[in-house]
């Protein structure tokens, strides 16, 4: 009798131990799997910006682009890259005959580069460009307006890479006229409503 209760309690503790054993593996698979997606998951690098506090030349922001994929804006890097001088404007005005920007009398032509980083953004295929709705204030972070006292020319892309695939980057150069005596001005990247990246030049 002592030795079929001595193999009963053997029998249980063995199951016991079993179960326990199992559990603990369970868990830590689990934990596994989060540290593995922590790892994987890419962050969209980049500085946060108003128009009270906006970014400058070299560094890179966060932004809002539009994604055809999911019908939802998502936020993106943007670096703004470089001021082009004028020989860059004379360049494009001889390459391109057709579209040459035009001078306009007591305005001022500036181009601008800038790169964008598509982090955890998924694409078709094909890709897409990494053009961003684009505004010019001044520095109270108003629009510049068509009328007598201020205003801004039409902002013209120059130069666009098409085909940027999800976590690659790509630049845009645009062009825009201001009036000759006016420097203080900010070139807001992103779209109303969401993430927008401000920066002063």
């Amino acid at each position: 009798m002592k030795k079929i209760l001595f193999l009963i309690m053997i029998f249980l503790l063995t199951t016991g131990c079993t179960i326990d054993l199992s559990d603990k593996d369970n868990n830590i698979k689990v934990d596994n799997n989060d540290k593995e997606e922590e790892v994987t998951k890419q962050k969209v690098e980049g500085k946060k910006s108003t128009v009270k506090s906006p970014l400058t030349l070299g560094d890179t922001g966060i932004t809002s682009k539009f994604n055809v994929i999911n019908n939802k804006y998502e936020p993106v890097s943007v670096k703004l890259v470089r001021v082009m001088d004028n020989s860059y404007i004379e360049d494009y005005n001889n390459e391109n005959p057709d579209d040459k920007i035009k001078k306009t009398s007591g305005f001022k032509t500036i181009a601008i580069e800038y790169e964008v980083t598509l982090t955890n953004f998924k694409t078709e295929s094909f890709g897409t460009d990494g053009l961003l709705e684009t505004e010019i204030l001044d520095e109270k972070g108003e629009v510049f307006r068509k009328d007598k006292v201020k205003q801004i020319i039409d902002i013209k892309v120059l130069n666009k890479d098409t085909g940027i695939l999800e976590n690659k980057k790509g630049s845009v150069i645009i062009a825009f006229q201001i009036p000759s005596n006016y420097s203080n001005y900010i070139v807001k990247l992103g779209t109303k409503d969401h993430e927008i990246a401000y920066f002063k030049l």
